[in-house]
């Protein structure tokens, strides 16, 4: 063989060896404790998606079709979880040439209430059986007594304080823990005194005893690794700048992990070079490159990014963030604007949490309150996205077309967040590339406005270091009521305007400090948010009191809502100090503590002087409601807020809190005729009706599922139980020839009152004198327009219509009245016209207008209406056709 033929051989041969692909298989959490399924994680060295056809996990073949594409190259294959005594998988993956055997953990640990996971797969710790995104700080020892209530009720949820471990002062640490698990706050507790050392007050970690260093470490971890507000350990502080070699901190790190195997650890790194050499000694490695003034803010985007490509999946990256600055090398603090762009590169790059450097209280550190202001919003917005940031689904591809804007885009089902960044000090034009091709529109998250999208471009301005979160929805958008002065606002908590905070709702805390009700994303009833409350024992209750709702005098409503609780509500009280009598001390009688009996957490609703039962919540979604008959105030319509009281401790979850008349009527097209339906929230009654005027009794007849409608009249309904009226309602009904026709609108209806919809006009059912009964069509901008389609050509005799007038709710009638006829849809009859005197009176009346015809010939009919005013609206309920 020619000597260069055998080099190119040897060649290609040591290029297809060099250039074959390493995988590495993971499980998609740390460890497991009482999880029915997880999934395995298969990843290439390659960064892009493994080419596999088809796995086998212990035996069990999974095909190509059972396998996803996540984020960041990863392959997952969801698998059930045994619980034997197995801590390995054997797994079998099957490529287009070869087949590969390989072997992956598998960690399981008992179930514990305080148990926090790492979740490799999304890319976030679990706390709480929850995805948990820290948002805290560093601060000192001892702490501040009222720091932690200033800043749970900004949304920071984690705290970190200096401390120096010494057994006769943990009374002192355990204290603050007590404290923090009250107010729902969680610890990243501090070791380095006796771990790894660094951080502030360096000199005072004395390491020369070894011996003792190790005992006491063990002792501190023993004495708190059970408690509930212990979410990590922290065991150095900038290690190999202060000489803590590597070998060192794995030897601390499998001491702690032999105690406490269910919480992650962290170390911080100012070097993050460096970091990598570390990465057997922890679970999060945390970033404080603190760029300002000396760099610029881009340093964090690529810290972060470095951390995460050397750590990721197995490890978390968590953000120190440069809360400070005015000495040392530090010239000045950052700008608010600075700060914010900060933390969003961070997040962008990788960053899964942040712990700010440092908080003393006030305007202590940092000094400008503008500052720690905008670090708050930032966090609690962050936690409004978390469930598109911890998806762990593929995420979609952006381009913004320059280097001096970050973007980033996150996936969840069928909808994105897009986020992006500009890291420079002057204004940029935004034209963000998102794909699929969309047009529509994008929110502007936490801007209450949205903006086109067209073929998947969004166009937009992002100011000097400015941000924008966007979000499209491409199939599915959450349905969200629209806001009127007579349904509840905001049931769902799905519309709030502010990040975190629920709209439409006045707080009543009184003197509890540090209670807080935030919207959280991560659970939900229905739709994407729920409303989260948490109390603490020595403190009553506290309430949310909504935005008024209307409500008419003697008429039977429901309030109902749905809630669930926290699985750590009851199960930790801390222990409380026993109050000595003046005898006692003056005797010298030792002070005890004794463990609290179990505290239940509950709610209860109210409506005016309506008031619910106390009900104890458990950890599902149950759904909580009262029945009254509204009878208060002098007027027939009076407004009243509803309100949730809670009574903890412990934290609660509530969501679709809703009024509604506790029996309504609704009517549907069956067949081709008209029936009726109770529609109701009582369970177990029995529903009797008639249709002569006359009250229900019990002993008239029983409504069926559906009452057939022969006749036109009014249809009275009574709810029984045990023979005792607990509802009624009635309601008119008109046959017709138009009943249940297509509907098409020139001018939109009112996006205010759409009552439900087009069917509103044709449905039989005729509205009450007043404008929230669920039964007026609203129309706005002056005009109403809008053609009926008959089933075939009929006879019109007579049309008649029916509109309401509301003064006060600015509800108008309208000046003047147009109905033509068609039978092709296209040439219609000369328009027939009457004009409407209006009148300055102030009450609410329907006026009913009718259309007398000589027997026209009609399958269309156009309807038009019109009023001067065009901030005035016009209300109709049916189109009366015979």
């Amino acid at each position: 063989m020619h000597l260069k033929s055998l080099f190119i051989i040897i060649l290609l041969t040591l290029t297809a060896y060099l250039s074959a692909e390493k995988l590495s298989l993971f499980t998609a959490q740390d460890y497991y404790t009482t999880e029915l399924t997880t999934s395995l994680m298969i990843l290439s060295d390659t960064g892009e998606y493994p080419s596999i056809d088809s796995l086998s996990i212990n035996g069990e073949r999974y095909k190509s079709e059972k396998l996803r594409r996540m984020r960041k190259g990863i392959i997952t294959c969801e698998f059930p979880i045994t619980y034997t005594s197995s801590d390995s998988l054997d797994i079998i993956i099957y490529q287009a040439k070869e087949t590969i055997s390989r072997r992956c953990s598998l960690t399981i640990l008992p179930d514990k209430l305080n148990a926090v996971k790492i979740d490799r797969l999304r890319g976030c710790v679990i706390a709480d059986d929850l995805p948990f995104f820290p948002a805290g700080f560093y601060t000192y020892s001892p702490v501040q007594p009222t720091l932690m209530e200033e800043e749970v009720v900004r949304g920071f949820n984690l705290i970190s304080p200096y401390q120096k471990i010494e057994s006769e002062t943990r009374a002192e640490r355990i204290y603050y823990l007590d404290r923090a698990y009250e107010l729902g706050l969680k610890v990243n507790y501090n070791l380095l005194s006796v771990a790894g050392g660094g951080g502030v007050d360096l000199k005072e970690h004395d390491f020369t005893d070894m011996g003792k260093v190790l005992s006491l470490l063990r002792e501190e971890v023993t004495a708190i690794k059970d408690h509930p507000a212990l979410l990590s350990w922290y065991i150095s502080d900038e290690p190999y700048a202060n000489g803590v070699k590597p070998e060192y901190l794995e030897m601390i790190y499998d001491l702690i992990k032999g105690i406490d195997p269910y919480h992650p650890i962290t170390i911080v790194f100012m070097k993050a070079t460096m970091a990598k050499n570390y990465e057997n000694a922890l679970d999060i490695a945390m970033a404080d490159p603190y760029p300002l003034p000396v760099r610029d803010i881009y340093e964090i985007e690529k810290v972060t990014h470095r951390l995460t490509n050397e750590f990721f999946p197995e490890r978390l990256v968590w953000n120190v963030p440069q809360a400070f600055g005015g000495s040392e090398w530090w010239r000045r603090e950052p700008t608010p604007l600075e700060m914010r762009s900060m933390l969003y590169l961070a997040l962008l790059n990788g960053s899964s949490g942040y712990q700010f450097f440092i908080r003393k209280g006030l305007n202590g550190f940092p000094k400008s309150t503008q500052v720690w202001n905008t670090s708050s919003e930032v966090m609690l917005e962050m936690q409004q996205i978390v469930p598109w940031l911890f998806s762990g689904e593929a995420n979609p591809e952006v381009d913004d077309g320059t280097l001096a804007i970050t973007s980033k885009g996150y996936k969840l089902r069928e909808s994105a967040i897009y986020i992006s960044v500009n890291g420079e000090n002057f204004p940029r034009e935004l034209v963000l590339k998102t794909p699929d091709n969309f047009t529509g529109k994008a929110e502007v998250l936490f801007e209450n406005r949205s903006v086109d999208v067209k073929d998947g471009i969004v166009r937009d301005y992002l100011d000097n270091f400015g941000i924008r979160v966007y979000r499209i929805y491409y199939s599915n958008k959450p349905n969200i009521p629209r806001e009127t002065d007579e349904t509840m606002i905001n049931p769902g908590f799905e519309r709030n305007y502010t990040a975190g905070v629920p709209a439409g709702c006045y707080a009543n805390v009184a003197e509890g400090r540090g209670i807080t009700y935030f919207i959280d994303p991560r659970v939900a009833a229905n739709g994407l948010n729920s409303l989260r409350m948490n109390n603490y024992p020595g403190h009553s209750s506290f309430n949310l009191s909504f935005y008024p709702v209307k409500v008419r005098q003697n008429t039977d409503y429901t309030l109902s809502i749905r809630a669930k609780k926290a699985r750590q509500a009851e199960f930790y009280l801390p222990p409380q100090k026993v109050k000595r009598t003046f005898w006692e001390k003056l005797l010298g009688k030792e002070e005890q503590t004794v463990t609290p009996k179990i505290s239940t957490s509950f709610f209860y609703l109210k409506f005016g002087n309506y008031t619910s039962p106390k009900y104890n919540i458990n950890e599902n979604w149950d759904k909580y409601s009262f029945n009254f008959k509204f009878n208060q105030g002098s007027k027939q319509i009076e407004r009243f807020s509803p309100r949730i009281v809670y009574e903890g401790p412990g934290t609660a979850w509530f969501d679709d809190f809703e009024l509604l008349p506790l029996l309504n009527l609704s009517s549907v097209n069956k067949d081709g005729t008209c029936v009726v339906t109770a529609v109701n929230g009582l369970p177990g009654a029995v529903f009797r009706y008639t249709l002569n005027g006359d009250r229900p009794t019990v002993e008239s007849p029983v409504m069926p599922d559906s009452l057939k409608l022969c006749e036109s009249g009014v249809i009275k309904v009574c709810a029984f139980k045990d023979k005792q009226e607990i509802a009624f309602v009635e309601r008119e009904f008109v046959l017709h020839k138009a009943i249940f026709s297509e509907i098409s609108f020139i001018e939109p209806i009112s996006v205010n009152y759409p009552a439900n919809g087009a069917v509103t006009l044709c449905d039989a059912m005729l509205a009450t004198d007043t404008h929230f009964d669920g039964n007026w069509l609203g129309f706005d901008n002056g005009k109403l327009d809008f053609v009926v389609k008959l089933e075939s050509t009929q006879q019109v005799n007579s049309t008649t219509l029916r509109f309401l007038q509301s003064p006060e709710n600015s509800i108008v009638l309208p000046e003047s009245v147009d109905v033509s006829y068609s039978l092709d849809g296209s040439l219609y009859s000369e328009v027939h016209r009457i004009k409407i005197l209006t009148d300055d009176t102030k009450q609410s009346r329907i006026l009913k207008i009718t259309f007398d015809e000589e027997a026209v010939p009609a399958k269309f009919i156009r309807i038009k209406a019109f009023v001067e005013d065009a901030d005035k609206i016009m209300m109709m309920d049916e189109v009366i056709i015979n």
